[in-house]
């Protein structure tokens, strides 16, 4: 006997496939009927690959711009498109109460225009949830960028997105493993995730999680969110299965879920689903998770799992603002701290006597040089010639510094070195006369 479905009229689902990736999901959910009155639409800048959409609804973004021949990578284009057909946007997400937006991020269309989409279905009144995938290491420093950035722009945009990695694929799957596959394994982790949130409101459960829960829980956070899924059977089912999820690359291997200040999990089953599993299961993950994380559990049963226990974690963190300004780090750090074109670089152990800050006055010396010790002769030179004064050439008066001249120290017994009657062991300046200014 088939589990009751709750009426869509109750909850308005709608998934929409943003892209080339998006649109692969909703095949794959619409060939599953994984999602059962759910609506699906299909959006993409490249009209000869929306055509073989199983989607009712699709719509070729942008096609006076694009042409119908898609963004070539280029996310502004992605962008233009959607906006363009701001209009028609705004009536594909009118009446959903939940548009479920699904997209790769890297490439031209689904990073540029979801999340304009985004931000026309929330103007519309529908909650918001993304669940996107960020590219593989090979796929190359650009695509890695596009990801980033509109990452950024998407969480600014829908109510949450959920973040699925395609490089954290790689643990998991068997070096083998062909191109093909691989792909078609992280478009099915998007399935996954779409038609878990389904499950989570439309199937009946010993714990059921309405819509509210889920509004409750995401509105307007603009946070992020990280989403993995297991499967498990035997008698220690939930303990095996709480112990994958913390393992799991999806979840930062439990760093997402002890970072998370929100956290959904969902336990579907069949009939033999035990209060005591269910208990045992909360009771473990919240080991892993924060004492101030704020909790959603919902049950389903599902007769097709009969003999297995499937968890479903989402767990979220809403990040806070970036700061504008760069802390600077502080003078003991071992690392070199380059700040304004005025700052000095410090470095432990050296950098208060390499890179003295001119600012801060030095410590006086404790060396004091002793005074030079004159010959009579010398001295009365010396003296002689402080009155003398000579002129700048534009008559100007040059002031004289009284210079005195150390004593011939050790060479004071030595023979004078004398040359037309001059004594060259005096200085110059004494023997021509010369003022110094």
């Amino acid at each position: 006997m088939n589990p009751e479905i709750v009426s869509s009229e109750s909850i308005t689902f709608k998934v929409v496939g943003v892209g080339g990736a998006g649109q692969k999901v909703l095949n794959q959910l619409i060939a599953s009927g994984a999602m059962p009155g759910a609506e699906f639409a299909a959006l993409n800048t490249d009209a000869a690959a929306l055509s073989h959409c199983l989607a009712s609804e699709r719509l070729v973004l942008g096609a006076p711009l694009t042409r119908g021949l898609g963004c070539g990578g280029d996310v502004g284009h992605g962008r233009s498109a959607a906006e363009t057909d701001a209009t028609v946007l705004r009536a594909v997400c009118s009446g959903t109460r939940l548009v479920i937006l699904v997209a790769g991020l890297g490439g031209g269309c689904g990073t540029g225009a979801a999340p304009v989409i985004a931000r026309l279905a929330r103007d519309a009144g529908a909650l918001v949830l993304a669940i996107v995938t960020t590219p593989f290491d090979f796929e190359g420093n650009l695509r890695r960028f596009n990801a980033e950035q509109g990452l950024k722009e998407l969480r600014s945009a829908a109510d949450a997105v959920i973040v699925l990695p395609n490089q954290h694929l790689r643990s998991l799957l068997d070096d083998r493993t062909t191109a093909t596959d691989t792909f078609g394994h992280a478009n099915e982790l998007l399935k996954q995730c779409a038609s878990g949130i389904w499950r989570l409101l439309c199937r009946p459960g010993l714990l059921p999680l309405d819509f509210a829960n889920l509004e409750r829980f995401l509105r307007g956070r603009h946070a992020e969110s990280a989403f993995a899924t297991i499967e498990t059977s035997g008698e220690s089912r939930a303990l095996s299965g709480v112990d994958q999820l913390v393992r799991s690359p999806f979840l930062n291997h439990g760093k997402a879920l002890s970072e998370a200040d929100s956290i959904l999990l969902s336990l579907a089953a069949g009939q033999d689903l035990t209060i005591s599993e269910i208990d045992r299961v909360a009771k473990e993950l919240s080991k892993h998770c924060s004492e101030s994380a704020q909790w959603v559990i919902g049950t389903t049963i599902d007769e097709s799992l009969n003999g297995k226990l499937q968890l479903t974690v989402i767990a979220t963190h809403q990040r806070g603002n970036e700061p504008t300004e760069a802390t600077p780090r502080h003078p003991k750090s071992n690392s070199l701290h380059l700040g304004s074109e005025h700052s000095t670089p410090q470095l432990d152990g050296i950098g208060g006597e390499v890179f003295h800050d001119p600012s801060e006055p030095r410590p006086e010396s404790g060396h004091v040089a002793p005074a030079p010790e004159l010959s009579p002769q010398l001295k009365q030179a010396v003296l002689g010639r402080q009155g003398r004064t000579r002129r700048r050439k534009r008559g100007e008066d040059q002031p004289e510094l009284g210079l005195f001249v150390v004593s011939r120290s050790r060479f004071a017994d030595t023979q004078e070195t004398v040359h037309n009657k001059q004594n060259l062991d005096e200085p110059t300046f004494l023997r021509r006369g010369m003022a110094l200014n």
